[in-house]
């Protein structure tokens, strides 16, 4: 786990927000004491190779990378389980009472419906399309009802679920905020 989170430069700024709630700090600081040095290292490396390049003449400058090449382990380990869960998703959708339950739910976020596209079987796909397309229409009138009563005219209706069209529009189209 450690050369993971090395080659990954640490945790992405999601997860490391995350592991700063949990609270969590003998783990924590382990962890980041590895990163650190892992840091330093790679600091007096670059710094090296950059004193070494000043002191050959040289008619086209080098460009230095310290990014690191690995994606964060958290998100990793998150996209596996998202992969595996929308396998069996899919798979799931192929029985009619499982689909039937899925057209009366919520359906996905987009993310993860272009996920299960990616996995689904030609019928399963129609199933997850048009029940997209139903919670997006859905949404789509709840934005019309919201400007509608943003006019000074009807601004005087009672107010309901359009309200927070813009918040279901961000949960649907990014996903939900933890």
């Amino acid at each position: 786990m450690i050369f993971k989170l090395i080659a990954s430069g640490g945790l992405c700024r999601d997860h490391a927000k995350k592991l700063l709630e949990l609270g969590s700090v003998y783990t924590t600081s382990v962890m980041y004491q590895y990163l650190v040095d892992d840091a330093i290292a790679k600091l007096g490396t670059l710094a090296d190779q950059a004193r070494q390049e000043t002191r050959k003449p040289s008619r086209k400058p080098r460009r230095f990378s310290v990014t690191p090449a690995g994606k964060c382990p958290a998100c990793v380990d998150d996209d596996e389980i998202v992969q595996s869960a929308t396998r069996e998703l899919v798979a799931a959708l192929r029985e009619d009472q499982v689909a039937e339950k899925y057209r009366a739910g919520d359906a996905l976020c987009m993310p993860h419906f272009y996920r299960a596209v990616e996995l689904a079987s030609p019928s399963v796909v129609v199933l997850l399309a048009e029940t997209q397309s139903a919670k997006l229409n859905a949404l789509a009138r709840d934005f019309a009802e919201y400007f509608h009563k943003v006019d000074y005219r009807f601004a005087n209706e009672p107010k309901g679920s359009e309200q927070t069209a813009w918040q279901s529009a961000i949960a649907r189209l990014v996903g939900a905020q933890d």
